[in-house]
């Protein structure tokens, strides 16, 4: 995935010790602002891809994988369940995440003047990101971190990235410094990551920190081996995998068409997540669709709300979440009031 290319300032790095410590062995290069995409491994995509492919020539709509437990564990359970509150959407609803703000301030600004329910995902070694944090989550949004991690191309994801390999207490102190970066965080997912996504003791600390912090996270599925929902639900952390990616193709157009596709599966399924990028092209796309979508009977929300939702869907949630249903009803006058 791409960071925006408008803002080339020199990244600001996390305010961390420990930060530097973690990263003692990583590339000289690691300060580089992560402006490359992503190469996936070829049996990661469709065998009629060219032999020479990008991250946009991935299949835009992920399926929905089968969370298999196996092996995956951990040592330790928390003797409390976490409680999660399902709230069963009265429409279908869609989540839109936006990846990689923090150098662009402008598109930040514009996502937030939008008033909608958002999901803005800031890459936590970007310049300013505090104050861009702090604006966005005063304005209703949620906040999350887009968390660097390795992918098995050989692009940069940024400094402060996971690097399968680390020492766990190493990946732990970069998901703290992460998460302390970017004020009023309720979550996290993976920016880049196709590497870490599928090792599961890469995974492991960072659910540990996430499970400790009460946080939720999501799988931006860009491996098609991602063992980090799985991870993520057996280490009693609520998680939600990505649906569908906006702009591999950055055209309004296509834009315009992966929206609808996402509105597609929100009606089959009841709801659905999207990512983007923030182009100022895929921004342009969102402000049109999401007043016509919601004319259409779209509910537009916040990850948070969808996150339990899914968790609980999943068979090992039973034994690693308490799991509450809120009726309809009682949705609905919550609404009016």
């Amino acid at each position: 995935m791409k960071a925006s290319g408008e803002e080339q300032a020199a990244p600001v790095p996390m305010a961390t010790a420990a930060l530097d410590a973690a990263e003692a062995a990583s590339d000289p290069d690691a300060n580089r602002q992560p402006v490359e995409d992503e190469l996936p491994a070829p049996a990661e995509v469709a065998t009629d891809l060219p032999l020479s492919f990008e991250e946009k020539d991935l299949p835009s709509l992920a399926p929905a994988p089968a969370i298999d437990p196996v092996d995956i564990v951990p040592a330790a359970m928390p003797s409390v369940r976490p409680r999660l509150l399902q709230a069963p959407p009265v429409a279908p609803s869609v989540a839109i995440v936006i990846d990689d703000l923090g150098y662009n301030e402008r598109a930040a600004h514009r996502l937030i003047a939008a008033g909608r329910p958002l999901t803005l995902a800031f890459l936590p070694i970007s310049p300013n990101v505090a104050g861009q944090a702090r604006s966005a989550a005063a304005a209703g949004m949620d906040v999350i971190v887009h968390m660097p991690m390795e992918p098995l191309g050989r692009e940069n994801p940024g400094r402060g990235a996971i690097r399968v390999g680390m020492p766990a207490e190493s990946i732990e102190a970069l998901v703290e410094a992460g998460l302390a970066a970017v004020p009023g965080a309720i979550g996290l997912n993976n920016h880049m990551g196709s590497k870490v996504t599928s090792d599961l003791a890469s995974m492991r600390p960072v659910m540990a920190t996430l499970a400790r912090r009460g946080l939720f996270f999501l799988d931006s599925r860009t491996s098609g081996s991602s063992k980090a929902h799985a991870a993520a639900l057996a280490s009693g952390v609520p998680a939600i995998g990505r649906d569908v990616f906006l702009d591999n193709e950055v055209s309004f157009g296509a834009v315009m068409r992966q929206l609808q596709a996402t509105e597609r599966r929100a009606r089959t399924r009841g709801y659905a997540v999207a990512i983007g990028h923030p182009h100022n092209t895929t921004i342009d796309a969102l402000l049109a669709w999401m007043p016509e979508a919601e004319a259409r009977g779209i509910s537009l929300t916040t990850l948070k709300t969808l996150v339990p939702l899914d968790t609980c869907r999943q068979p090992i949630a039973q034994a690693r979440f308490d799991c509450s249903q809120i009726g309809v009803a009682a949705v609905a006058q919550a609404e009016r009031h």
